[in-house]
């Protein structure tokens, strides 16, 4: 019994650790903003979840499906990147070695993280779920309320997909090769490749989000009621998709059967097999060799020796002059600095590759050139929290002036790097997808040292950047590809770069009083 209550103890203060960040509150207040925006009333002439231009009814069956996609969709994307690091974290704040010599057991010790970042999804899955209901009774198509609509796609589907989630994080968090940004490319490209599977290949054992469960079904009571859909190509898709007139239709929910339920329980086991992988791969007394210099140290044997005659100090002296090379230098060498050489390999070749290529394949590569520098982004407005180092920036006469030099350091490191392809679509004469390209950079790199200095986590940015770099550039959906590759714009985000620079200069201003 007191160990079942030490653990819940131990649950209870990583929840409020998790809750008490800022994160967590934009994580909640994300759920809420998209539910609004995923149930669009029909004068707003637009959907989200789009089956040929129809839809059901806003019934509880309908909502209850809806929220069982959405949130395994948007969990396993946001949720991966909010939680992923809370072992690390224990390392980085130094208490890891009292953990060690503490009672807990590695196998408690891992158990109780898993649980922590699971009972985290469930609180903001379950925010969603209310928010759901409140958007039902708003739009008022349908105010009867069936619990069981709601609750059987969230408790059959929902709560395992998190739980696998949950120790998901956990694994990604003591495996060495997958705690940094190469982990956090890998998971985006899992959450890919499932989302895609599981329409593309329908099997319920794999269907790990739901979708082709919940989705097949919602198709194929619309094709019964609208016989032109089966001439569509549409087999049901989320994004924004205008419509004229938006036609419904009465969907009764899914019909459930043995194999869903049997999935689930597949879910539940892959998850306990991935918490015993962490438990047999975390090494809780792990020893931090201290790098040395290769200077011989000069031991003093008789403290009496050193003699400080304090009439000897020299005065301290403000300079004037304010050295801005020698400070973007210094930022320079804080941002390159403790990679592998795979990440400088692939930067050199990568570099390389844009000056050799064909112009017509330079085009569809320049995505992947986007994705390389990831990890010195997101370091930006990140390394004085991660080294505790703010109050000493804060303390010197030109605490004022580092954020814009580590912006300033941040764009001529990713200038330098996409020179190449600049100046080849410059020599081809398309000068103004230069310029396109160049805001784009400028904008990527705005947007990851303001998302550094508002959330103090590299995570949030790399999430953001993933997702925007899938439908921007990689997919070219116009307004989101901020190369200028599918549509020029340029002025947009130069507007929103202006705007996220003047939020983080207020920012700034705020904490140095």
């Amino acid at each position: 019994m007191r160990i079942i209550t030490n653990t819940a103890l131990i649950v209870k203060g990583n929840l409020l650790t998790q809750m008490r960040t800022y994160t967590f509150f934009l994580m909640i207040g994300l759920t809420l903003f998209l539910s609004y925006l995923f149930i669009p009333s029909a004068d707003l002439h637009y959907e989200v979840f789009y089956i040929g231009g129809v839809r059901g009814v806003y019934n509880s069956a309908w909502l209850g499906g809806m929220l069982a996609m959405v949130s395994n969709l948007l969990l396993w994307l946001f949720g991966f990147y909010f939680l992923r690091g809370t072992i690390s974290n224990d390392e980085q704040l130094r208490v890891a070695p009292f953990i060690a010599t503490s009672p807990i057991t590695k196998s408690a010790y891992i158990w109780t993280k898993v649980m922590s970042n699971f009972f985290i999804l469930v609180i903001i899955s379950t925010s969603l779920l209310l928010s759901f209901i409140f958007m039902q009774i708003i739009r008022a198509e349908d105010t009867q309320i069936l619990w069981g609509d709601y609750l059987m796609p969230y408790i059959c589907m929902t709560l395992p997909s998190i739980f696998l989630l949950a120790s998901f994080t956990i694994v990604f968090d003591v495996i060495g090769w997958l705690k940094g940004t190469l982990g956090n490319i890998i998971f985006f490209c899992f959450w890919i490749a499932i989302s895609v599977f599981s329409i593309s290949f329908p099997n319920i054992l794999f269907d790990l989000f739901g979708l082709n469960r919940i989705l097949t079904n919602m198709v194929n009571d619309a094709t019964q009621v609208f016989p032109f859909l089966k001439d569509s190509d549409s087999g049901g898709s989320f994004g924004y998709y205008p419509v004229a007139n938006v036609l419904t239709f009465t969907w009764e929910g899914i019909v459930w059967t043995k194999g869903m339920l049997i999935s689930s329980f597949l879910w539940l086991f892959i998850a306990l097999c991935n918490i015993l992988l962490a438990i047999l791969t975390f090494n809780r007394s792990q020893k931090h060799k201290p790098r040395t210099s290769g200077h011989k140290k000069h031991e003093v044997s008789d403290l009496t020796r050193i003699q400080v005659d304090v009439r000897l100090l020299s005065p301290v002296q403000y300079e004037q002059s304010f050295h801005y090379a020698r400070l973007i230098i210094a930022e320079w060498r804080v941002l390159l600095r403790g990679y592998s050489k795979w990440l400088y390999s692939i930067l050199i070749i990568s570099l390389i590759l844009s000056y050799a290529l064909p112009m017509n394949i330079l085009g569809s590569w320049s995505p992947l050139f986007m994705l390389c520098p990831l990890a010195i982004w997101s370091k930006m407005g990140t390394v004085d929290t991660t080294h505790r180092t703010e109050q000493l920036i804060v303390s010197t006469p030109y605490a004022s002036m580092k954020f814009f030099i580590t912006w300033l350091s941040g764009l001529f490191i990713t200038l330098i790097y996409s020179f190449g392809i600049v100046l080849r679509l410059s020599l081809a004469g398309n000068i103004s997808a230069g310029i396109a390209y160049v805001i784009g950079i400028l904008f990527i790199v705005t947007l990851a040292i303001t998302l550094g200095y508002f959330t103090k986590s590299r995570r949030v940015f790399e999430s953001v950047f993933l997702l925007l770099w899938y439908m921007g550039p990689v997919n070219q959906i116009p307004y989101l590809d901020f190369t200028g590759i599918s549509m020029d714009q340029s002025l947009q985000y130069f507007i929103i770069s202006v705007c996220l620079m003047g939020s983080v200069v207020i920012l700034q201003k705020k904490r140095l009083g």
